[in-house]
């Protein structure tokens, strides 16, 4: 399978897995100051692009709208994720990371990039870190594994020029929630445009929803927060999410 990223004719500089959360929005407001600071990488000579990964079923449509909204923002690319069927197959939360990582890994290969940047977080504050300690190596050694299993197709054979070796970067993986938040206050990033921002109407949604409201709104007040909100002048200080 072949895949399209927008006007750019290039490869693009990195591929950003996204469920349309917080940690999503923060490597995508990096990789865009990176641009237009002159940072750039040897990833590839084109813009950044976003792969889709809905966290879950009942929310794919909500967060597929809030990665269409950071894409318009940002002016990034949004690349259509491969088809992976798992019917009948027990879907672990490993399991699903896997498949979110090789999904990731055979996009960025087949466009040709060399940086896939999956921004998993677990929600944590200092006291409660060192309990996440096992959930962050294994992270970490899950997208070293799977950008070494992407190795195995390189070289020799027609695998359609796809031989660009891919690193899957985890940025986010050890900060904590605050550490997190104060990033969003560095960047200045619309926090807003997360997925989970608007209420929603669909009740079993917007119970998840809410645990991931309640838990960046706390963690962007105690950072000091102040965000703009769009058809506010001015900035408001800790705003309240906007019913949908």
């Amino acid at each position: 399978m072949r895949y399209t990223f927008g006007m750019n004719i290039e490869p693009p500089s990195a591929i950003i897995i996204t469920d349309g959360g917080l940690p999503g929005l923060v490597v995508g407001a990096i990789e865009a100051e990176r641009a237009i600071t002159g940072g750039g990488s040897a990833g590839g000579s084109g813009g950044v692009s976003l792969l889709p990964w809905p966290s879950c079923p009942r929310l794919a449509s909500v967060q597929c709208a809030a990665i269409a909204s950071l894409a318009r923002f940002f002016h990034f690319d949004r690349i259509e994720p491969p088809r992976l069927c798992v019917e009948g197959v027990e879907t672990s939360r490993a399991l699903l990371e896997t498949l979110e990582l090789l999904a990731g890994l055979e996009v960025a290969r087949s466009l040709g990039c060399r940086r896939v940047i999956w921004p998993v977080q677990y929600h944590a504050d200092q006291a409660r870190l060192p309990g996440q300690l096992d959930r962050i190596a294994d992270a970490v050694d899950r997208a070293l594994l799977v950008s070494r299993l992407g190795l195995l197709d390189n070289g020799g054979g027609d695998n359609g020029g796809r031989d660009t070796e891919v690193t899957i970067e985890t940025p986010l993986v050890d900060l904590t929630d605050r550490q997190v938040a104060d990033l969003v206050v560095d960047l200045d990033a619309p926090a807003y445009l997360c997925w989970w921002w608007r209420r929603l109407g669909e009740p079993e949604a917007e119970s998840a929803a809410s645990l991931e409201r309640r838990a960046w709104l706390a963690a962007l007040d105690d950072a000091g927060w102040v965000q703009a909100l769009p058809g506010v002048s001015g900035a408001v200080q800790n705003p309240s999410p906007i019913e949908g």
